[in-house]
């Protein structure tokens, strides 16, 4: 589907059946070929190894003379992710030892092979417009009246539903678009009744609601265990929890995160609570890189769910493995990537580093699907942060993810106005880094100091206004590392 500028935040949706880890992994091939032959890989991004950790990871296939590119990794449940090519996305289904084939156009796809099925009754919905982010962009552009909303969307439902007679899915598929279409119908009532109120949820629960909406802001009547297999369950609860305490934000001395922690611990129960408790850890220790010896405490004494236990002690594990790479030269995390200058010359990524000894590198790294936003954002604008350590030893260097061939690489260098310090990552599919820092939104930064050791991943973005007498925290730390 074409417009992925506007639509990429919604392809995101990326859902795994089970929490389960104890299944044995498959390996899930996916073989393919692309007729347009302007690009030279293909993506599959955001893919999500579970619903409490909700690791967005991705994945790039090259692809050689003849169109012709295979993904292959494990997975241990269902999977649902989008595939990218060029300026299209498609909706992809995957379960263990599934064999797809598939045939990609400049605007449309194909599947034969195990799992095939699955797959076309993905595409044909986005076909007919009854995917769950064209039905939410079409009313947000239109906005109908609550009723015309709720008809709307059991319209959109029931047709989904007679759909999927049509289609040979597998059972593991059926039961997730099931539990799925539940979930959305639940969130979509509350979301919408939400936005017509400005957001003010307390007000909006005063007045006079169809019994559908009540029943979805609800708690004992929209959550249930049965819809964890559901990653947008787990999200919708949690969104529920935070539009509760929300008004209470202006109080002085609220602290809005900590408010929601006690209340999913004191008001919700069962695995359901379990699984938004663990998750609340699992965000804590990805994006505040903070381990709270107190929650965790909290978390062994109250938690009964194994699949929330292990999954605690998968990010535990995830989080420790990225601190130790502080303070390391590169090495393997970066190992193996590719890099060309806009003068074709070809380096590693260490070499690259080696180029700047004696200098303080903050690395931004761009993604194709951003780079139109560009111009529009001055405030994040890296070219203001290098003019300001101009005549300090820092350097702000730019590595752009991209399908060169298309010549969007040319573009993101000409809006970003950086002539220099700029490369192209020429072999994506050996970005590992990705993965393992799980970085899901673009642009990302790291810094490293003089002798080229990362002492900084997810790093702060530049400043988001102009910049005044006093240094952010971000410029604090620049300038530190280069006095030392």
């Amino acid at each position: 589907m074409k417009e992925l500028k506007i639509l990429v935040s919604f392809c995101f949706t990326l859902l795994f059946i089970s929490c389960d880890e104890d299944q044995k992994q498959a390996a899930a091939m996916v073989n393919g070929v692309s007729q347009d032959k302007r690009l030279s890989n293909v993506r599959m991004i955001n893919l999500i190894g579970n619903p409490i950790l909700a690791e967005k990871k991705t994945y790039f296939a090259d692809m050689d003379e003849n169109g012709a590119f295979t993904f292959d990794f494990s997975v241990d449940t269902l999977t649902t992710g989008a595939l990218i090519h060029g300026d299209f996305f498609h909706y992809i289904c995957l379960l263990p030892d599934d064999q797809l084939q598939i045939t990609l156009d400049k605007d449309s796809i194909s599947f034969s092979g195990e799992g095939a099925e699955n797959n076309r009754y993905l595409y044909d919905l986005e076909l007919k417009g009854l995917w769950n982010e064209g039905f939410v962009a079409r009313s947000k552009r239109d906005r109908p009246s609550l009723q015309e909303f709720i008809e709307g969307l059991e319209v959109t439902l029931n047709e989904r539903k007679r759909m999927r007679t049509q289609y040979r899915l597998s059972k593991e598929f059926k039961r997730y678009i099931t539990v799925d279409d539940a979930v959305f119908y639940d969130t979509s009532l509350r979301d919408y009744a939400t936005l017509l109120a400005r957001g003010n949820q307390d007000s909006l629960l005063q007045t006079a609601l169809p019994s559908k909406v009540k029943d979805a802001f609800d708690p004992k009547k929209f959550m249930s265990d049965e819809k964890l297999p559901s990653h947008r369950y787990l999200q919708d609860v949690i969104g529920y929890v935070r539009g509760r305490l929300a008004s209470k934000d202006t109080v002085q001395g609220f602290d809005l995160e900590e408010e929601m922690w006690r209340f999913t611990r004191d008001s919700l129960s069962g695995d359901t609570r379990d699984h938004v408790l663990a998750k609340f850890l699992a965000n804590q220790l990805r994006f505040s890189k903070k381990y709270d010896e107190e929650k965790h405490k909290t978390f062994r004494d109250v938690v009964a769910s194994s699949s929330a236990k292990r999954s605690v002690e998968k990010a535990i594990n995830a989080y420790n493995e990225q601190k130790e790479t502080l303070f390391q030269v590169s090495g393997s995390t970066f190992a193996g990537l590719q890099l060309e200058t806009p003068e074709a010359q070809t380096l590693s990524f260490n070499e690259m580093l080696d180029t700047y000894k004696g200098e303080v590198v903050y690395l931004e790294v761009w993604l194709v699907d951003w780079y139109p936003d560009y111009p529009y954002r001055p405030k994040f604008s890296v070219k203001k942060l290098k003019r300001r350590f101009e005549k300090e030893p820092v350097k702000v260097v730019q590595v752009a993810l991209t399908d060169k061939t298309d010549g969007l690489w040319d573009q993101i260098r000409g809006l970003s106005e950086m002539k220099e310090d700029h490369y192209y990552i020429k072999n994506p599919e050996k970005a590992s880094f990705l993965n393992f820092y799980k970085i899901n939104t673009y642009p990302a930064y790291f810094i490293f100091d003089k002798q080229g050791a990362l002492r900084a991943y997810r790093a702060p973005a530049p400043p988001t206004s102009h910049f005044d007498m006093k240094l952010s925290d971000l410029e604090s730390v620049l300038l530190e590392l280069s006095k030392a």
